[in-house]
């Protein structure tokens, strides 16, 4: 027995165009993963922390460091490494990879740092799309 929808008289290219446009609907992409917590990290003095950032480099995003924001700088440097992709672990049947921003954070003296790093698109296509920012702690020891 057929199960008779009201798109079965419909071509095939209209079928497969309102399937790529419900897909569009219910599966969107995320802008961004920052905001699932900021992070703490413990570390010693010349003892080289390396970062990875999850981002959508193909879409437009990337990663910065926001000053205005972060306390401590001169207590550490941050050079970015570069983007590199990992397995999707959750077997995303669009992506099978995700980018990842590595960046270093060398520990110059002792104390803390508290580096804000900003989440952005560097062309908006939505008026209220708002950079989302990730900190990331570092309690610094002495050798």
């Amino acid at each position: 027995m057929a199960v008779r929808t009201q798109f079965s008289g419909c071509s095939p290219w209209l079928r497969r165009l309102v399937a790529a446009a419900l897909l569009l609907v219910v599966v969107p992409i995320s802008d961004v993963q920052a905001d699932k917590g900021d992070e703490t990290r413990q570390a010693r003095v010349g003892e080289m922390l390396i970062l990875r950032l999850p981002g959508n480099r193909e879409g437009g995003f990337r990663w910065r460091i926001v000053r205005e924001k972060s306390v401590g700088l001169e207590n550490v440097e941050v050079k970015p490494i570069g983007w590199t992709t990992k397995p999707d672990s959750q077997k995303s049947m669009f992506f099978r990879e995700l980018p990842i921003m590595s960046v270093s954070v060398l520990p110059k003296s002792a104390g803390q740092a508290k580096i804000a790093f900003e989440y952005y698109r560097i062309y908006h296509t939505r008026p209220n799309f708002q950079p989302r920012t990730k900190f990331v702690r570092v309690h610094i020891k002495s050798r």
